[in-house]
């Protein structure tokens, strides 16, 4: 990893692109199949936006 100084939001994104730049393909097939069992995909109000727990 080079040295680069962080001036703006932009560079900040740029930085954070080619740190992950090899694992977005991983991420891509991650997230393209929505039935898989994961904790996080549920079609359920998130509970720390709301005051009555739907889901269980």
């Amino acid at each position: 990893m080079s040295n680069e100084t962080i001036y703006s939001h932009e560079d900040t994104l740029r930085m954070l692109d080619a740190l992950f730049r090899d694992e977005g393909a991983w991420w891509d097939g991650f997230y393209a199949d929505k039935e898989k069992a994961i904790p996080f995909f549920r079609d359920c109000p998130d509970a720390r936006r709301s005051r009555v727990r739907i889901c269980r």
